[in-house]
């Protein structure tokens, strides 16, 4: 797991490092990068993989602050910045959904596609013959969802 120092606390990640799009792995609350390996796995052919451990969780530093959404976005952007992401797709798990938000709302950056799973684990689903299925379809290959709320931002 690699680290990055941001104003004197470390935040953890993995990174595939390949030449594909990136898409940036963001866990709920009280969790770790390892909650959405599922995902990563599934992914890992068509994406480089970056899975965060937020400031407070994993690997990463737990300061004694307030954690605040935007607090967790600025350290998302920030981390963006380092590893020069652009076209980034952003996919959040519950309280990481909220974050992706966040992170798209107030670190505008070009083509950043949050992707917000609610309670849910999977965000995206393809039907029984692999295709991706529109949000809100039917439970696909993943069978983790049910509902997807997707933005564009």
């Amino acid at each position: 797991m690699r680290s990055l120092e941001r104003a004197g606390v470390r935040l953890a990640f993995e990174d595939t490092e390949t030449a594909s799009p990136p898409m940036l792995l963001v866990h709920g609350c009280g969790l770790d990068h390892r909650s959405l390996k599922n995902l990563a796995d599934f992914f890992h052919c068509s994406y480089r993989i970056i899975s965060v451990d937020l400031r407070g969780h994993g690997e990463s530093d737990a300061p004694r602050q307030d954690y605040t959404m935007p607090t967790f976005a600025d350290d998302l952007g920030w981390l963006c910045t380092e590893l020069s992401l652009r076209n980034l797709v952003v996919v959040g798990h519950s309280m990481g959904g909220n974050i992706a938000l966040e992170l798209g709302a107030y670190h505008p950056r070009p083509s950043i596609h949050a992707r917000h799973t609610g309670f849910h684990y999977a965000a995206v689903e393809r039907n029984a013959g692999g295709s991706l299925c529109k949000p809100g379809g039917s439970v696909g290959r993943l069978g983790l969802c049910r509902s997807v709320q997707e933005w564009s931002l």
